[in-house]
């Protein structure tokens, strides 16, 4: 099994606002192909680069392969702290047949 989880929180409608918050910020982030470790690892990276204020990259743990497994936060501090607002949980890049375990 060469497939890792990724955990990611993602929102495509949340991502919208944010380009509006950057003037020439532009990530180039595709929803219709599946991105391999080392790609999604770098386009969350970027992801983080160019919105530091409004995303948070860390690492949850080490999977089998001994690759992070990587999460990102998409928030607005500016709006309140994100323990004490409404959340969304979406875990992605995983194949179909694959449960979350929640």
């Amino acid at each position: 099994m060469k497939k890792v989880v990724f955990i990611c929180l993602i929102l495509t409608v949340a991502l919208l606002p944010l380009n509006a918050m950057a003037d020439d910020a532009e990530v180039n982030l595709r929803f219709n192909r599946y991105y391999d470790y080392e790609e999604l690892a770098a386009a969350l990276q970027e992801l983080h680069e160019v919105f530091p204020k409004l995303t948070r990259l860390e690492s949850a743990g080490k999977s089998f392969e001994g690759r992070d497994i990587w999460v990102i936060t998409v928030f607005n501090p500016d709006s309140g702290p994100e323990l004490q607002k409404p959340a969304m949980y979406i875990d992605g890049n995983m194949p179909r047949q694959r449960d979350s375990g929640f």
